[in-house]
């Protein structure tokens, strides 16, 4: 039997997040630097984060030039432009949460390697970097093919290489780490090993299992 006060203080929500990666992380960010008093409830089914947040490569990235120009074919320049933007503006927006040393954060730069058929794909970088000013500055492609052999490439297979400007990488173990201290600062409580297998939806709430 649950008591009034475990119902009051460890059962009611404003916002229940269900995973304790990067998502679940940010969003439970997002909302209690908006809503300080915000009630949020962060439920991780591991000890700790083992999802994709901690196992991917901890690239810092906004898209190939590839990527970006197929999505301006799908979508168009426009809102092709914002998802750039927005990509770039949620990596500052990590920066200023956390700040580059706990992200340990390094602009390296990135690079795209282009097979004989997506030669084609040179003839837009003018184009694409033209589109993309407005948000870095400068030029964010370039053809770096000096560095095919330099990188260990087999030139009959990587025909051209691409240079990424302001793509790096962070530490995604450090990073989750700091970011729960970072929530839980702002008031979050996080409880792990706990398995959501339901919610339903009922009288104005939601209840989750």
């Amino acid at each position: 039997m649950i008591s009034f006060w475990e119902q009051k203080w460890f059962f009611d929500y404003d916002t229940i997040i269900i995973g304790g990666g990067l998502s679940g992380l940010s969003t439970a960010a997002s909302l209690l630097e908006k809503q300080p008093d915000h009630k949020v409830l962060i439920l991780e089914r591991n000890l700790i984060p083992t999802g994709a947040s901690t196992k991917n490569a901890g690239f810092v990235c906004f898209g190939s030039l590839t990527e970006i120009y197929d999505d301006i074919q799908k979508m168009g320049e426009a809102d092709a432009v914002q998802v750039v933007k927005k990509r770039y503006e949620g990596i500052q927006a990590l920066r200023k949460r956390l700040g580059d040393e706990k992200l340990d954060l390094k602009f390296d730069g990135g690079y795209e390697v282009i097979s004989e058929k997506e030669l084609p794909i040179l003839e837009q970088i003018e184009f694409v970097n033209k589109l993309l000013r407005p948000i870095f500055d400068e030029d964010v492609f370039s053809v770096c093919n000096e560095k095919i052999e330099e990188f260990g490439f087999n030139p009959q297979v990587v025909k051209a290489l691409i240079g990424i400007k302001f793509e790096g990488s962070i530490d995604t173990g450090k990073t989750v780490s700091h970011y729960i201290d970072y929530v839980q600062r702002l008031g979050a409580r996080i409880l792990t090993g706990a398995n959501v297998l339901k919610y339903k939806h009922k009288n104005g709430h939601v209840d989750v299992k």
